[in-house]
């Protein structure tokens, strides 16, 4: 009996010393492990948050832009009565563009057009054209809030609201539409406004989710609900009315961050989950000022971790029960006869025979967090090499891009200038790495000067690639020698290749070197300047056609002057006048006929390096906003002694 106390005992101790460093090296496990549960919650909530922030500034960045292009061809659509055909695209491709509006103002109405306002606009499954009366297609709220807007003189947005009743709520562009060419004074004439659905944001918000019962939603600056998994929330329920209860006391705290535009995380109660203690991440979207909620219950963010600790725990007790079952018959094996020795020794001795019998079980030490920390930095690593990989390939293809772009612009201007009949030169400033401006000249015989310039809508990467094809193509047209069939076919072929609705301004003039003789036609591009021998100025305003890309099989026209021994014809891009200084006044027309004075009769290189100083001076500390292009070009004639 005493003997199998010992092992009882020696058994029970053993298994409390197992248990206690089974269950140390669990809480050590599950602590360590927590830091990282909470970091891959929020790792995954922050790419949801990217992915919405995308998705939203995607939105709004194709409605700005849109709506801005729409202020920009509407005076060309208008004169051509056709309207609907620039709306009607741009609600076909932009399912989440729930109408377009166009109104103009009551007296430039009056006076010059027909129709004060037009209308464009999903109604059920349909898409409705209206044409005056379209306040009738509008409802109380649309009535109030677009007249505010019509007035402003700089593109923006409106604030966020509700259509109709049960209506998603929607979200409106508006940008001032003006009427007159470049370099006069253009006419403020009224607005286009577009309205974003954000039925379709609301949607993919509320597919993401972080576990079981995760939910995102977006807040207005003001703190209503723009988007919620419960639509009856929406712009109908306001954070800051939210009591103390749900956000643990910390009501002013969350306000205080929320009115400072910041991003973090916070542990609240939400009224949706029924007061459960929830994580809650929030992100600011700079562009509309909105913010960015991700909630995911508390107790599922540890759910997989409980789930190994539990699994962790059953499989302890089993082993510690046969731990123990163990222990006990070892001791049994080893103990009993060392007790009956002493019984046997007792008649002879008072010694008593014990003897301790140590054992030890080993504790096998659990790497897998080591091993997961080893393999989570060394996969951090390489995206972070691969990341960078990419950003410098970007940077490789930007500068192969301007390379390519370089090589289709004129640069070398001494076979030109070679010549007694002529004199050239051209400045090419683009705004970015690469540009839309396009300038070319080249001779098509012995006695024909081919020269061009243009203007593609739009900057960057995509309008300077639609800038290299449209001169490859004006380039390869330039065998007919007629302006405006080499205008006209140049249009047909970029009209074809054009799917982001670019559209081309341009200028393209065929000079006769013996005669004087100058054909050429204008699609819409600034008016080219002839100065004179005299210093007198003679613009060629006429403008011969829509500019190039918009509708294929459009006709144009041309006219012909004969310049004199001595003029030089001007050529260039709206980013010259439309430059603007420090103060925010544009350079204009006038800027630019005073630079002229300043070359005093000089020839091409002076003339146009003598502008560009003067542009440089003006613009000072300004950045470049547009593409700056200029070309001169001297007719000297063939004179006779």
């Amino acid at each position: 009996m005493f003997n199998r106390s010992i092992s009882y005992r020696l058994g029970v101790f053993v298994s409390i010393a197992v248990i206690a460093v089974y269950l140390t090296f669990i809480l050590i496990f599950f602590w360590y492990n927590r830091k990282f549960a909470v970091k891959a919650i929020e790792t995954e909530a922050i790419g949801h948050s990217n992915d919405a922030t995308m998705l939203i500034s995607s939105q709004l960045s194709t409605l700005r832009d849109v709506t801005n292009r729409l202020a920009e061809g509407v005076p060309v659509f208008y004169e051509n009565g056709e309207i609907e055909k620039l709306l009607q695209p741009v609600m076909d491709e932009f399912e989440y563009i729930d109408g377009i509006y166009i109104y103009f103002d009551s007296i430039f109405s009056e006076t010059r057009l027909k129709n004060k306002q037009y209308f464009l606009c999903r109604r059920n499954d349909s898409i409705v054209y209206a044409e005056n009366n379209v306040t009738d297609c509008l409802n109380e709220l649309q009535k109030k809030i677009f007249p505010k807007l019509d007035v402003k003189e700089k593109q923006g947005w409106s604030g966020v609201f509700r259509k109709t009743a049960g209506h998603l709520p929607v979200i409106s562009c508006y940008s001032p539409v003006y009427f007159g060419s470049s370099g006069k004074k253009r006419l403020r004439a009224g607005s286009v406004i577009c309205e974003l659905s954000l039925n379709i944001l609301n949607d993919s918000i509320n597919k993401m989710k972080i576990a079981k019962n995760g939910y995102a939603f977006l807040i207005d600056e003001k703190g209503d609900f723009i988007t919620h998994p419960n639509k009856k929330w929406i712009l109908n329920r306001n954070i800051n009315t939210f009591s103390n209860k749900i956000f643990g006391g910390k009501k002013n705290d969350i306000k205080k961050t929320l009115e400072n535009k910041l991003k973090g995380s916070v542990i609240a109660y939400p009224e949706y989950l029924n007061y459960k203690k929830s994580w809650i991440y929030y992100t600011s979207i700079k562009e509309t000022g909105w913010t960015f909620f991700f909630v995911v219950p508390y107790y599922e963010m540890f759910m997989p971790l409980y789930t190994i600790i539990l699994k962790l725990l059953l499989f302890s007790i089993v082993g510690l029960l046969i731990i123990f079952l163990i222990i006990t018959g070892i001791t049994n094996k080893f103990i009993q006869p060392l007790s009956q020795a002493t019984l046997q020794l007792k008649s002879f001795s008072n010694l008593s025979g014990e003897k301790a019998l140590s054992t030890m079980d080993e504790v096998k030490m659990v790497l897998e967090s080591l091993n997961f920390l080893q393999r989570w930095y060394g996969k951090f690593r390489i995206n972070q090499l691969k990341e960078e990989m990419v950003s410098n390939q970007l940077q490789q293809d930007l500068q192969e891009a301007l390379g390519i772009q370089m090589s289709l612009i004129q640069n070398d201007f001494s076979k030109f200038n070679e010549r007694e009949d002529l004199g050239l030169f051209a400045a090419y400033n683009p705004a970015r790495i690469v540009s839309g401006d396009l300038f070319d000249c080249f001779f098509i015989d012995d006695d024909t000067l081919f020269f061009s310039i243009g203007d593609v809508s739009g900057k960057g990467v995509s309008a300077a690639f639609f800038m290299s094809v449209a001169q490859t193509i004006i380039k390869s047209n330039a065998r007919w020698k007629k302006p405006e069939v080499i205008v006209s076919k140049a249009n047909n072929e970029l009209t074809t290749a054009n799917s982001h609705q670019f559209f081309l301004t341009l200028f393209v003039g065929i000079l006769n070197l013996k005669t004087g003789t100058l054909n050429y036609c204008n699609a819409a591009h600034t008016s080219t300047i002839i100065i004179h021998d005299n210093q007198e100025i003679t613009e060629l305003e006429e403008s011969h056609g829509m500019p190039l890309g918009l509708y294929a099989e459009k006709k144009y026209l041309s006219n012909k002057i004969t310049i004199k021994p001595g003029d030089t014809i001007w050529l260039y891009t709206d980013g010259v006048t439309d430059m603007q200084n420090t103060a925010r006044v544009s350079f204009g027309k006038a800027g630019m006929l005073e630079a002229f004075q300043r070359s005093k009769r000089k020839n091409p290189k002076v003339l146009v390096q003598t502008v560009e100083k003067v542009l440089e001076k003006f613009r000072g500390k300004n950045k470049l906003t547009d593409d700056v292009t200029m070309m001169a070009i001297r007719y000297n004639g063939k004179r006779h002694s």
